[in-house]
């Protein structure tokens, strides 16, 4: 199983303020190891590019199993941003890192000292090296505007075969990869895309509990602050319509065929999942990226 890290601020859920204990001195200087990882993996993603990126959001973080003969992982990162007269761009980009900054991220994650695994995460981020900064690049945002009842319609539509349980669905990267002329009934026009995402599902046992100051942008949250298991799924979706009856803006392509799905158009879609993985989640990071600062200081820390 591929390891994720899940960074949920900037995908996900929007909060407005910071929370600290007291304004302790441990958690001000987890804080500020925090703000130091987001400037490195920022300063990596822009760093040799030509035009760089405004804007930038990470999206996703994965972090391979497989050790190579030097001892080095792969390391995956999802992120958007806008180019140059604000184009919007989602890019996946392949780091190597050694295998030993990361087993030391996951011992840090097994100890209950949220400062050590900051600081063995940000030793992730400044030894990653790049070796491919373009693997794919996509137009379309992953942030499909929809509001409440459009979201529950969305997973209603997509992942019914989870019932009351499923909570929303988050994609993270989205790509055509296909766009056929057909003759079918009234429909002349097929689009294909490649979803990847994050599947939300209520359980009482789940590894991630939400956080408690959240409002969500996609996920319909009415599990409150249940506990969740995080799947990691890649979907086909097929879309056929009469082309000529819309203006389609190519940059929100997938968004505005979700839009006129769900207002009832005349649109057939198809879905295909074609992989499942479930989402190995650590509670300390999640925090982080929420900008909770509360964590407790072990006695025998320094």
């Amino acid at each position: 199983m591929k390891k994720i890290i899940l960074l949920v601020l900037v995908l996900v859920l929007v909060t407005s303020c910071i929370t600290f204990t007291a304004c302790d001195p441990y958690n001000l200087e987890i804080k500020s190891v925090y703000d130091k990882i987001e400037d490195a993996l920022i300063g990596k993603l822009n760093d040799g590019q030509e035009h760089k990126l405004g804007n930038v959001k990470v999206n996703s973080i994965v972090f391979g199993e497989e050790v190579d003969e030097d001892g080095k992982i792969s390391v995956d990162v999802y992120y958007s941003g806008d180019f140059g007269s604000n184009e919007p761009r989602s890019v996946w980009s392949t780091y190597k890192l050694a295998a030993r900054y990361y087993n030391a991220l996951v011992d840090a994650d097994k100890s209950v000292d949220a400062l050590k695994y900051a600081e063995a995460l940000d030793a992730c981020i400044q030894n990653m090296e790049v070796v491919d900064r373009t693997n794919e690049v996509s137009f379309y945002s992953n942030n499909l505007e929809l509001d409440e009842n459009q979201a529950q319609q969305f997973n209603e539509t997509f992942f019914s075969e989870y019932g009351e349980d499923q909570i929303g669905f988050l994609p993270y990267f989205i790509e055509r990869v296909e766009t056929n002329r057909i003759e079918e009934g009234n429909y002349n026009c097929e689009y294909k895309f490649i979803v990847k995402g994050f599947n939300f599902i209520k359980n009482s046992n789940g590894t991630f509990k939400l956080p408690s100051n959240t409002v969500a942008t996609i996920l319909t949250l009415d599990t409150g602050k249940s506990n969740v298991d995080v799947y990691e799924q890649e979907i086909e979706i097929y879309f056929k319509l009469d082309f000529s009856k819309y203006f389609l803006d190519s940059e929100r392509l997938f968004s505005v065929l979700i839009r006129i799905l769900l207002d009832g158009e005349d649109v057939s879609v198809n879905f295909n999942t074609t992989s499942t993985n479930k989402v190995d989640l650590t509670e300390k990071f999640i925090k982080m990226t929420m900008g909770q600062f509360d964590f407790k200081q072990p006695a025998n820390a320094q």
